[in-house]
């Protein structure tokens, strides 16, 4: 019994031990997720921060816990500190023609010989610091600093087209830290404005029949594509348009109604305005001057009927019956929209874009417009 009693209080105490190594380690995760830090007098404090201070604002208010009331710190005693993911460093820059101190925000994966810095201001202030100082970059001198101090000829085309904003700054860097072969480099906003023909065919119900009447035509097609790229590599992108067509075609088809034949002379008159929404991938052929695309979507169209009608003969016995009879189609289609192309640069990302493209458009009833589109397009 005592034994049982020994090993009871054993087992007891190696428990009690075991719920507190697993709350030590719950604990530690918990703070490890506090990221809010400041660092004072080479001390590291977690804590909350109000917000990071914008210049001229030298202040930075920190609470060390939930409940208890915020600090005020300036900006001689605050060496560096983080706010959720940005991190803050204490630097001494030529602003405005004054030495002064600032606290500059690090934009991501900034590599360590060549680091890109924002002074947050009323208006942006970007720096590049290397081993001999911080440069403060303009937009005269920006891309030549750029180009010196990332010299890897991969990334030049890059460099040649990155505005000076965050965002694409913080791209350049990400891209520099992770890229490992040539690819095509593109801004992330670009449009696409373009010329082409349409081999388009309409569809339709011919009235009081149960036949399809079918009417083809080669039209103009007029354009603009604006498009966004989404992945990181800027290969995959969402595309957004709107093109205008003009459909005027007539044809001549015979059909039977029970013993009667009927010959009609068809045409239509109308105007096509398409907004296609796409998914696109590209492939590279040779980075920055060749690449093929393929995309696939939807397309909404509305259709404006100019004229319409049909000229009628049938067959009746001995007779003949001549009328006119007006044609009408349905104004409002939607469908699939894919397509296929190459685009050619022609200078850093701009140059011309070769498209053939398909869609087919459909109402609830049986009208139906259907194409084949090649495109020639200028990319800016």
């Amino acid at each position: 019994m005592i034994k049982t009693l020994l090993s009871t209080l054993v087992c007891s105490k190696l428990f009690w031990m075991l719920i507190g190594f697993n709350l030590g380690i719950s604990f530690q995760i918990l703070a490890q997720k506090k990221t809010d830090y400041i660092v004072v007098d080479s001390v590291l404090t977690y804590g909350n921060i109000k917000s990071a201070p914008i210049h001229p604002d030298t202040e930075l208010e920190f609470k060390r816990t939930k409940k208890g009331g915020y600090n005020t710190y300036d900006i001689s005693t605050v060496k560096e500190f983080r706010v959720s993911d940005l991190f803050y460093l204490r630097k001494e820059i030529q602003l405005n023609g004054q030495r002064q101190s600032v606290f500059l925000e690090l934009l991501n994966d900034s590599v360590s010989n060549a680091s890109l810095w924002k002074l947050n201001a009323k208006e942006l202030h970007f720096f590049l610091e290397t081993p001999e100082g911080i440069t403060p970059l303009n937009k005269e001198n920006y891309k030549a600093i750029l180009a010196e101090n990332y010299d890897d000829p991969i990334v030049q085309d890059l460099i040649g087209i990155t505005p000076l904003w965050e965002l694409p700054l913080e791209y350049l860097s990400k891209t520099i830290n992770t890229i490992t072969k040539p690819r095509t480099f593109t801004k992330v906003l670009v449009f696409t404005p373009f010329i082409g023909v349409s081999n388009m065919q309409t569809q339709f119900l011919i009235p009081f029949t149960n036949v399809i009447g079918k009417i083809s035509f080669l039209s103009p097609v007029v354009g603009m594509n604006g498009e966004y790229f989404v992945s990181f590599k800027r290969n995959i992108s969402i595309n957004l348009g709107a093109n205008f067509s003009q459909f005027d075609g007539q044809a001549y088809q015979e059909y039977r109604i029970s013993n009667q034949t009927s010959k009609s002379d068809l045409y239509l008159d109308y105007n096509l305005i398409q907004f296609p929404i796409r998914g696109k991938y590209y492939l590279d052929f040779e980075p920055n001057r060749l690449r093929g695309f393929a995309s696939f979507g939807y397309s909404f169209a509305i259709l404006s009927l100019e004229k319409g009608g049909m000229f009628i003969a049938e067959f009746q016995e001995a007779q003949i019956l001549t009328y006119q009879r007006p044609l009408a189609i349905d104004s409002k289609y939607s469908g699939i929209n894919t397509s296929l192309g190459l685009e050619r640069y022609l200078s850093k990302h701009r140059g011309l874009v070769l498209e053939l493209s398909y869609f087919q458009l459909q109402q609830e009833t049986k009208d139906q417009i259907s194409g084949i589109n090649l495109h020639l397009g200028y990319k800016f």
